[in-house]
């Protein structure tokens, strides 16, 4: 019997969303941040919450954490309104040339678009390498996984992991740790027009109506936005394992 599909994954405007209709994040024993539709974990779980996210939205003092007891940490809505998630860019990211081609291949996933603007194929390849590891970090830290009692697993300063070195648990934590890297070298709207592009994979039309800018423009923005990421990785991420 294979292994249940996991809920997917909720980018900042969808968690935000469901946490003021009543929702609720239910952290579990696994340190997985499991979304519900109402505060009674008897329901359906509608998604997974990213913990960065859920770091945002705990700064600014729009959800708040609920002790449970056994049945682990919760996190609910306090805030007023739901937040955007990508929210208005600032005015010299509006600088983009996409034209009439990202017009003509609307059909094309809007990743594929970008690689296609970045210009030079060492360029295209640094951005698609930077975009799968954000994937893959995203995906390892917020996957359920057993815990560890291996306190010496955690890598020593300097020095790379080696295989299984860290444990089940211990690769989550790494993975977290690199999220925190690239947490702290974007700013918070690059890191939510990030996710809309990489984790909820938003079509170039979507991304525009959320940003409130002109459909033709979305290709420029993100291209701007995941040459960030790829400084990130590049500049930051570099030997945190």
């Amino acid at each position: 019997m294979g292994q249940a599909k996991l809920p997917s994954l909720m980018t900042e405007e969808r968690l935000a969303r469901a946490l003021s209709r009543g929702g609720m994040i239910v952290e579990t024993a696994s340190g997985s941040l499991r979304v519900y539709r109402s505060r009674d974990a008897r329901g359906r779980c509608v998604g997974r919450a990213l913990g960065h996210v859920v770091e945002r939205l705990l700064a600014a003092d729009q959800i708040a954490a609920r002790d449970a007891g056994r049945r682990g940490k919760r996190y609910v809505w306090i805030g007023a309104k739901a937040v955007c998630a990508a929210g208005p860019p600032p005015a010299n990211v509006l600088e983009t040339k996409a034209g009439d081609r990202a017009e003509r291949v609307t059909r094309q996933d809007l990743l594929m678009r970008v690689l296609n603007m970045a210009g030079e194929k060492d360029e295209a390849a640094r951005i698609a390498a930077a975009a799968s590891r954000y994937r893959a970090d995203i995906e390892q830290a917020a996957t359920p996984q057993p815990m560890t009692m291996r306190w010496s697993a955690a890598p020593t300063s300097g020095q790379r992991g080696q295989g299984d070195s860290f444990g089940p648990g211990g690769r989550a934590m790494a993975a977290a740790a690199r999220l925190r890297q690239v947490s702290c070298g974007l700013d918070v709207n690059t890191l939510r027009l990030i996710d809309e592009v990489l984790v909820r994979s938003i079509s170039a039309a979507a991304l525009g109506r959320l940003l409130g800018v002109p459909r033709a423009d979305v290709p420029g923005l993100a291209l701007r936005a995941l040459e960030q990421l790829a400084d990130v990785y590049d500049l930051r991420v570099r030997g945190v394992v």
